[in-house]
């Protein structure tokens, strides 16, 4: 006779879909100073994003491509 297997464990609530966890985001400060960009897109991060509200690394890199295309 083989021993039961009692390692397997049923779930005691329903499984949820997957979240991914968000992006962090930074202040115009820190972006500002960020080794990602360099001193070209820092600087017009300095002129595009506004004091006082955060943004994702992508959101900047958007804000970026915007400015450069209106030009």
């Amino acid at each position: 006779m083989k021993p039961e297997d009692n390692t397997a464990v049923e779930p005691t609530a329903p499984v949820e879909a997957f979240t991914p966890a968000e992006e962090p985001t930074y202040a115009k400060s820190g972006l500002t100073s960020s080794s990602l960009f360099n001193r070209t897109e820092r600087d017009i991060l300095e002129i595009v994003l506004e004091d006082g509200k955060t943004y994702t690394v992508d959101q900047a890199k958007a804000e970026i491509k915007k400015f450069k295309e209106g030009m």
